[in-house]
């Protein structure tokens, strides 16, 4: 959750005031637009919200942020260093990925990038999607291997193409898949099954206006898991 409370910007060079006494609250899963004309503070905000000390060079702040989980905030230029750089890597300087195991971090990155690669969709529901194939590996009701969770016979038809095995994962799902392969959960063991219809008992659900609903469902047999 991310709340702020009573934000007032005044620009430190023209004393102009940018934003006054404003106040956001934004849930898991809730997403904001920000509009407005050039020069009046969107990005200055944005640093803001990420860092506060982003934003001390060019404006005086007043308010508070309170906010809960993890933060990521992409600038509107990569540094000059980091523009010629692969997916690969960009990330192999990222902590603990030399302790990951990298057929398994391509695996997973292709399927997210497939099934929730979507820029559309939360890093919360890549994770989610992500979680349900560890989950089945860790599963006494499927195959023990993530390479045979992915392709198990009639579960995941979307990785028997030959674009599967040539794709480049988009760089926000090698992230989340590097986070759930370091051991990042946000969900029991026992939710084993993700689709756009209930397939067993509902643990969470997420909603989008173009893509509709998809759904996060525990095993029908949960005295397996404790």
């Amino acid at each position: 959750m991310l709340q702020i409370k009573h934000l007032t910007f005044t620009h430190r060079q023209d004393l102009r005031v940018l934003l006054s006494d404003f106040s956001l609250v934004l849930n898991p899963g809730d997403r904001a637009v920000i509009i407005g004309e050039e020069g009046n503070g969107k990005s200055t905000l944005l640093k803001w919200i990420y860092d506060p000390a982003l934003a001390e060079p060019y404006v005086e702040a007043e308010g508070e942020r309170v906010w809960d989980g993890r933060m990521a905030w992409l600038p509107q230029e990569l540094p000059e260093e980091e523009r010629v750089l692969s997916v690969y890597e960009y990330f192999s300087a990222a902590e603990g990925f030399w302790n990951t195991e990298h057929r398994e971090l391509l695996q997973l990155s292709r399927y997210l990038t497939l099934r929730a690669g979507d820029e559309r969709l939360s890093d919360e529901q890549r994770l989610c999607t992500g979680e349900v194939l560890l989950n089945r590996v860790a599963s006494p009701e499927f195959p023990d291997t993530l390479r045979e969770v992915v392709y198990q016979r009639g579960q995941y038809t979307v990785v028997n193409s030959a674009r599967f095995s040539t794709l480049v994962p988009r760089r926000e799902c090698v992230d989340c898949a590097l986070r759930l392969l370091q051991g990042e959960r946000h969900m029991p063991a026992a939710v084993v099954y993700q689709a756009d219809y209930l397939q067993g008992e509902l643990f969470s659900m997420f909603y989008d206006r173009r893509l509709g609903y998809t759904y996060f469902c525990l095993s029908n047999r949960t005295e397996l898991y404790g």
